[in-house]
C-alpha cells in the first residue's frame, strides 16, 4: 500500500504502522541537524524542532547517523522491493543544508 511505505533519505523503506518499532521495516522521527550540535550553539528545543529540521528515518539508519552532519553513515537502504544492509557514505542535500542554515545562522561555524 503506497500510502503507508516510504523511503528514507537512504532508500531504506518505511511501513507507517512500523512507526518506533526496530522491526524491519521500523523508522523514527530524527533531527537532520543533531539536537547536541544546536543545543551547543544555544538554540531552545523548540529552535531544534522546527519541522525543517525533522524527517522520517528507518531505525537503523538513524542509529547509524548518530551526531553526524552533513555527512553521515547509512547502514539500511532498498533493493528492488526489500531493505538490504549496505554501509553508505551520505550527505544531506545542499539544499536542505542551506534552509537549515538560514533557521540556524550560527551552523555556519560546522
Amino acid at each position: 500500500d503506497k500510502q503507508k511505505v516510504r523511503l528514507d533519505a537512504c532508500n531504506a523503506f518505511m511501513i507507517y504502522d512500523e512507526y518506533e518499532n526496530q522491526g524491519l521495516y521500523g523508522w523514527q522521527i530524527e533531527h537532520i541537524c543533531p539536537v547536541s550540535m544546536l543545543q551547543e550553539l544555544g538554540y531552545t528545543e523548540e529552535e531544534i524542532d522546527n519541522e525543517q529540521n525533522l524527517r522520517p528515518m528507518h531505525w537503523r539508519n538513524c542509529l547509524s547517523k548518530s551526531d553526524d552532519y552533513p555527512s553521515y553513515t547509512s547502514v539500511v537502504t532498498s533493493d528492488g522491493d526489500r531493505n538490504i544492509e549496505r554501509e553508505e557514505s551520505k550527505i544531506v542535500n545542499a539544499l536542505r543544508r542551506q534552509k537549515l542554515m538560514s533557521i540556524y545562522p550560527n551552523l555556519k561555524k560546522f
